[in-house]
Formats: structure tokens, C-alpha cells, sequence
């Protein structure tokens, strides 16, 4: 905004004669100085006005009114047709209020939500299977594997394992028996016939009548106990994974010979116990009767073993035969066997301190005999 003032404006336009006698309002160079100052100082303010003035914009005054609080009243402005006013603010606060009320709690950030009380629409045509879920392929060769209803031939059949701890199964109906053996002839008489045991190809079959007697192919089984004469005894075949243990007198004489040497030879008194050990022979024989004479301080709760050492073996519990216990009021002990024990390493003797595991008592002394082969 620009101002532009007329100094001539301001000296006076009064002047009726030239060059008066500078009278009060005459336009004398006193006068007319002041009249300068007076306009150049109001240039000066104007100036400074218009420098402190925006330029316009759109025509207007650009104002700012952020540096202060601005008075405004708002009591008598026209309101927009649905506007919130305080009776409409109340109306919103019930909505909501109620709206707030069904609202229930977040769950982990989440609204939970019940879909129970109707049937939601769900299509599940095209979401992934996890590895190895069934499908109708799947079921389709499961059922492939299952046989018919019934009974069939064993080709056509489910293989069944009775479990080992399997509890007697019961057996009702009629059982009828074919081919049952009487005085050795095949006929359908009474009976229960019986796989009894299998010869090469030759099947032997045996039947229980009905007067609880047990028929063979040859005839009835003996009655009486004992061995029998060939003819008169039942052939037996023992199954391939069976041992029989055969329980009888033991022999009471060496079977090859009747003569023993001397442990040690004759012409050396005795053999002495050394670190609890004494050794009657190093290489493999038969030991038939030993004496041991004790030195030691106390032979109480002291046995002598009988081992199957060779001379290099220390003896042990592998190598353990017999034990015999040792009196403490008599430090001798004389064995007779009854038969020759056999030592297929070598016949070997320790002190030691239990009967039947080996501790070997190594400083326990004496000396020891024995006889064999």
C-alpha cells in the first residue's frame, strides 16, 4: 500500500501577496522548512508501514492469528441442517452405549466370535491334505486287502497269529473223527485219531477209544514200564532242536584204564601251594583223589578248589570245578572221588575264600598230592 502526500499540499495554499513580511502561516523559508521535515517524516512512517503489510492475495489481506488465543463466539452462528447438537450428542452416547455392551472383550487382540447357532456355509473342496491323509484311493485299496465275509481256502485267507499267552479256546459241536486207527486197521470207529509223530513220510497215528485205550498202528501201546525187545518197544523220532538229558549212575572206573600216577612223581615229596595256587598237572588229565595238608595261620572259613586251568591260567570262576572246606581242627583233607573228573586244560588247586565263586586267599600256604591220569 502506497500513500503520496503533496508537499505543496502542506506548505499552504493561503498566500495572497508574495513575499510577505513572515507573518504566522506565511510561506517564509522558515515556514517551509518545518513543512519538509513534517513530510518527510511522514514518508518515513508510511514507508515503514508498508514494509510491516502482506502483499495480497486474491485480493485480501493475508492474516495470523496462531500467535494468540482468538475470542470467538459461536452462540449466535447458524447450524448446518442435522448438525450434532446436545440433545442429538445424548442420542449418540446411548447407541453407543449400547453398541459397547455387545461388544465382547478382545482375546489376544482378536474378537472372538460363536458361530454355533446356525450352520455356517463351509466349502472345503479346495483346501490342502497333510502327507499321508486318507483319500478314497487310499481307502479304496485298503479295502481291496480285506477279505469276504466267510469261510474260504487259505490262499484266499487272513493269516491269524495266536497270541503265545492265548488262553485255552473252547470247542463246541459235534466232532466227528475219520480214519481212526483200531488194532491197526483204519476204520471209522470211535475214537480221536492222533498225529504222533512223522517218520520221513511215513505218518505214525495213534487213537484213544472209548474205553480210554490208546491204540497204535501195531496194536496197543505197552502197558508196563521198562525196556522192551524191539519188537515189543515204540519207535521214537527226536525233534531236530531237542536234547535229551540222560540221568544215570556215573561211571565209577576210568574207561580206558585202571592205573594212576602220582601229582608230583614219585621221588618228590609234595607240591607247595605258591600265592594261594598249587598246579598237580599243566596239560589235560583226570584228577581221582587229592590230599592237601594246610599250613597257613587259620584255614577257618577256607575252602580248596578243584580247577580246569592249563599252567598259564590263573583260576577263576570260569575255571571253577569242585570246592571242599577246610577243617580248623584238622588242616589235612584227604579226597577220594568217586570217579574220575575229568580237565581238558589241566588240573590246578587254590585256597580260597569263598566256596563256589573264586577269591584266591595268595597268602595261605601248604602243599598238596594228588592221583590221576
Amino acid at each position: 500500500m502506497a500513500f503520496t502526500i503533496s508537499v505543496g499540499s502542506l506548505i499552504g495554499s493561503g498566500g495572497g501577496g508574495g513575499g510577505g513580511g513572515g507573518g504566522g502561516g506565511d510561506a517564509s523559508a522558515l515556514n517551509q522548512q518545518t513543512q519538509i521535515t513534517l513530510a518527510q517524516t511522514a514518508n518515513s512512517h508510511l514507508s515503514s508501514i508498508n514494509g510491516k503489510l502482506p502483499s495480497l492475495i486474491s485480493g485480501r489481506i493475508p492474516v495470523d492469528g496462531s500467535g494468540v488465543t482468538q475470542p470467538v463466539s459461536l452462540s449466535s452462528l447458524p447450524l448446518p441442517s442435522g448438525a450434532a447438537t446436545s440433545s442429538n450428542q445424548v442420542t449418540g452416547n446411548s447407541s453407543l452405549s449400547s453398541i459397547d455392551s455387545k461388544t465382547p472383550p478382545l482375546v489376544s487382540g482378536r474378537i472372538p466370535v460363536d458361530g454355533s447357532g446356525v450352520t455356517q456355509p463351509i466349502s472345503v473342496s479346495s483346501l490342502p491334505l497333510p502327507s499321508g491323509a486318507a483319500t478314497e484311493s487310499t481307502l479304496s485299496a485298503l479295502n481291496n486287502k480285506t477279505p469276504a465275509l466267510g469261510q474260504a481256502l487259505m490262499a484266499s485267507s487272513q493269516p491269524v497269529a495266536i497270541a503265545s499267552n492265548q488262553s485255552a479256546i473252547p470247542i463246541s459241536g459235534t466232532i466227528t473223527a475219520t480214519n481212526a486207527l483200531n488194532n491197526g486197521t483204519f476204520n471209522n470207529n470211535d475214537g480221536v485219531m492222533v498225529v504222533a509223530g512223522v517218520n520221513g513220510t511215513t505218518i505214525t497215528r495213534m487213537r484213544v477209544d472209548s474205553l480210554g485205550q490208546v491204540w497204535m498202528a501195531n496194536g496197543l501201546l505197552p502197558s508196563n514200564l521198562g525196556p522192551l525187545a524191539t519188537g515189543a518197544s515204540l519207535s521214537i523220532v527226536q525233534a531236530s532242536n531237542h536234547v535229551f538229558n540222560i540221568v544215570g549212575a556215573a561211571p565209577i572206573a576210568d574207561a580206558t584204564t585202571g592205573v594212576y600216577s602220582r601229582f608230583p612223581t614219585l621221588g618228590t615229596a609234595t607240591i607247595p601251594f605258591s600265592s594261594g595256587v598249587a598246579t598237580l598237572k599243566g596239560t589235560a588229565g583226570r584228577i581221582r583223589s587229592i590230599d592237601i595238608y594246610y599250613s597257613g595261620a587259620s584255614p577257618s572259613g577256607l575252602y580248596v578248589q578243584l580247577h580246569n586251568a592249563a599252567l598259564a591260567t590263573t583260576p577263576s570262576t570260569t575255571t571253577f570245578v569242585k570246592s571242599w572246606p577246610i577243617n580248623s581242627d584238622q588242616p589235612r583233607l584227604e579226597i577220594d572221588l568217586p570217579h574220575d573228573i575229568p580237565c581238558t586244560n589241566g588240573i590246578k588247586l587254590a585256597f580260597s575264600t569263598t566256596q563256589i565263586t573264586t577269591t584266591i586267599a595268595t597268602t595261605e600256604a601248604g602243599d598238596a598230592v594228588g592221583w590221576g591220569a
